[in-house]
């Protein structure tokens, strides 16, 4: 749905409905705006897809303040295994390559945009900034971690979960993060958030209600 979602989510917000939010576009794109709208006409905003759904479940029963960070898992993307190197050998040597690369999931079909941003990873930056209008933590305490783990059926996949949970501080935990996510993916969508689609989005969303 995307973007599209966002002012079925303020009318539907403005009529009082509680909503099982399901794309993290309308939160990316309007968040500074709809969470006033829920508090304002006291509507609950859960989200009802993929991690953040788990991340929701497991703070159930946690007190107001109870929350010290959030770690998100991601896979790595499809050029996870690549040394910078030699990527940027092949985007010089076979960019078809890299296209197709970038554009085929493992797993699913998703459509070239989103499978684009799972390959970059530009997509758990959005996470990211779902995350932090969602759950309220601040940008700092929302680590994402790379368990490759994820996508196998094996004991790998428990091991890799208790580790996010059980590990204390923030050295363990990070051990395995990948730099190039905050690089390619969240300081590219801050900005382009905060120079851009936000300025637009408020004095549409402004003049719409």
């Amino acid at each position: 749905m995307g973007c599209a979602g966002l002012l079925p989510t303020v009318e539907a917000i403005k009529a009082g409905k509680d909503i099982a939010l399901a794309n993290k576009e309308t939160l990316i794109s309007g968040g500074p705006a709809i969470l006033p709208l829920l508090k304002k006409h006291g509507v609950k905003m859960t989200p009802a897809d993929s991690e953040h759904s788990a991340i929701f479940q497991s703070l159930q029963g946690v007190p107001p303040g109870g929350l010290r960070r959030i770690i998100l898992t991601a896979s790595g993307g499809a050029f996870r295994d690549f040394k910078a190197d030699e990527l940027l050998r092949l985007c010089k040597e076979d960019p078809e390559f890299v296209r197709k690369k970038a554009t085929t999931h493992p797993n699913w079909d998703m459509g070239a945009k989103i499978t684009v941003d799972s390959a970059t990873l530009m997509n758990k930056g959005l996470e990211v900034i779902e995350a932090h209008y969602l759950f309220g933590a601040g940008y700092d305490d929302i680590d994402v971690v790379v368990h490759p783990q994820v996508e196998k059926k094996n004991r790998n996949l428990q091991k890799s979960v208790t580790y996010s949970i059980q590990n204390k501080t923030r050295q363990e935990a990070n051990v395995c993060i990948a730099s190039y996510i905050y690089i390619a993916s969240y300081i590219c969508i801050y900005c382009l958030l905060h120079m851009y689609i936000l300025p637009l989005t408020y004095v549409y969303i402004a003049s719409y209600i």
